[in-house]
């Protein structure tokens, strides 16, 4: 691939500050087959004077053009380089873009078609600043990506996004034959020029290696952006028309959206991140308190609900009420073991008990008849234990059902026993709805307050009790 004699072409406007750096990165290439185009479009600083030094001390590959008028984009002056150039290669290069040392040399190693256009990824530094690993990956990812689709669908995947990085393109002579850039575009000609060569069955070749550095100036202020932005989407406009062909209409219009989204993006970017930086702050900090602190233990607090007993009213009361079930019918109820234990403990403080009503929801196995097994086991005589196994579709429609069975049987007093987050809103219902003395038993299993830093639980239990609370103050039922 050496003999190959490249043809580098670097338009530059009063680029003083930076063409040097740009020079050398060039000639100290691994690749010296190469001649070297420098276009001068009519700089008004130093640019001119820097270039004649340079050449002085390198005048067997340098070529100094001057333009006869400013053309104010690079069309003009890349034009004047390729009609002046004798490779049989063509590459471009910005005046403030910096080359790799094997940037060259790698590019000829892929170099096999004349059809195909090669260029290479970038690091990107915005005054001086390298942009993060993240945008420089998601750069190339996008590149590889509609360089596909350019490839095997066409030239109007441009419209989305343009990958082609002018300062590092490579290709034959032969694409410029009967092609140009226009000149008439006053922004974004490369774009064009690389549709018209899509559309003759010229391809695209990335290399993903980052061979180039890319020197944007600071450009970050509003009004700059908005000039952007206009820039681009009459660039764009500019390209559409002129091909004429609105079949692709769509990609045309999702290009223009997205390049409106990113100047939106850009112009607020400190004010997203910053509101970003917070939101995740604060979304952090609610996520410790609700899933790791004590709170939902406190919420809960009010939720439970028993009486005190004094040695009279446990020898008193002869009637227990048992409520268990978490009402999912495809579940076996792990609660049944404790209400079962509630019931040994009332047991173990009363003198006779002469009726134990066991309710809860119809599931696969019904709570109602393991507990009734277990006590049976206890001792205690079967015609005492008594099963409710109506399902109903309410608390209310239930308690209805209990309180004509109490009438039934004569009874106006009971203790219950139901899980400890549900006795708030059962003590509230059976005041409401019955004149049955209830009395609430402390079950031996209550809510343990969790320290920081461990995992809450019962949330989902405490949350949906208030909603029933709620749900039935504002239907007026308590």
């Amino acid at each position: 691939m050496e003999s190959k004699l490249v043809s580098i072409i670097v338009p530059t406007h009063n680029s003083s500050k930076f063409i040097s750096k740009t020079i050398y990165s060039i000639l100290n290439q691994s690749y010296q087959n190469f001649e070297l185009i420098i276009v001068d479009d009519c700089s008004t600083d130093k640019t001119f004077e820097i270039l004649k030094k340079l050449q002085l001390k390198n005048k067997k590959i340098i070529k100094i053009l001057k333009t006869t008028k400013n053309y104010g984009t690079g069309a003009g002056p890349r034009n004047l380089g390729i009609k002046n150039s004798n490779g049989e290669l063509i590459s471009f290069n910005d005046s403030d873009d910096v080359w790799e040392k094997n940037k060259l040399k790698k590019q000829m190693l892929n170099y096999s078609n004349k059809k195909y256009i090669y260029f290479c990824a970038a690091k990107y530094f915005i005054n001086n600043e390298k942009t993060n690993f993240f945008v420089n990956n998601f750069r190339i990812f996008l590149q590889k990506f509609i360089i596909k689709k350019i490839n095997k669908e066409g030239f109007h995947w441009f419209y989305i996004y343009n990958p082609v990085l002018t300062s590092s393109v490579l290709v034959h002579k032969d694409a410029f034959k009967n092609n140009f850039f226009d000149e008439h575009i006053h922004a974004r000609e490369d774009i064009d020029m690389w549709v018209r060569l899509r559309k003759q069955n010229y391809k695209l070749f990335l290399n993903t290696q980052t061979l180039i550095n890319i020197k944007k100036r600071n450009n970050s202020s509003s009004s700059n952006s908005r000039k952007e932005l206009v820039t681009i989407v009459r660039s764009l406009s500019n390209i559409f028309f002129k091909i004429n062909n609105f079949s692709y209409l769509n990609y045309f219009l999702t290009g223009i959206l997205i390049k409106f989204f990113l100047f939106f993006v850009k112009i607020n970017y400190k004010t997203m991140l910053t509101t970003l930086k917070k939101s995740i702050a604060i979304i952090s900090i609610i996520y410790f308190i609700v899933f790791y602190s004590p709170l939902f233990w406190h919420i809960g607090k009010p939720l439970l609900h028993h009486d005190k007993f004094t040695q009279n009213e446990l020898k008193s009361i002869k009637n227990i009420i048992v409520f268990s079930g978490h009402g999912k019918k495809s579940y076996f109820d792990i609660t049944s073991e404790h209400r079962y234990n509630d019931v040994l403990d009332i047991l173990k403080n009363s003198e006779r008990i002469e009726n134990i009503f066991l309710i809860g929801k119809l599931q696969e196995i019904p709570t109602q008849n393991i507990i009734k097994k277990l006590l049976i086991l206890e001792g205690v005589e079967e015609g005492v234990v008594k099963l409710i196994y109506q399902d109903f579709d309410s608390s209310v429609d239930s308690l209805t059902n209990i309180k004509s069975n109490f009438i039934d049987n004569n009874i106006k007093d009971a203790i219950f026993s139901t899980s400890p987050y549900h006795s708030k809103r059962a003590s509230l219902l059976w005041s409401k709805h019955t004149n049955i003395n209830l009395k609430f038993w402390k079950s031996n299993v209550q809510p343990v307050k969790n320290s920081f830093f461990k995992y809450s639980k019962n949330k989902k239990l405490i949350i949906y009790e208030y909603c029933s609370i709620m749900y039935y103050k504002l239907i007026g039922k308590f």
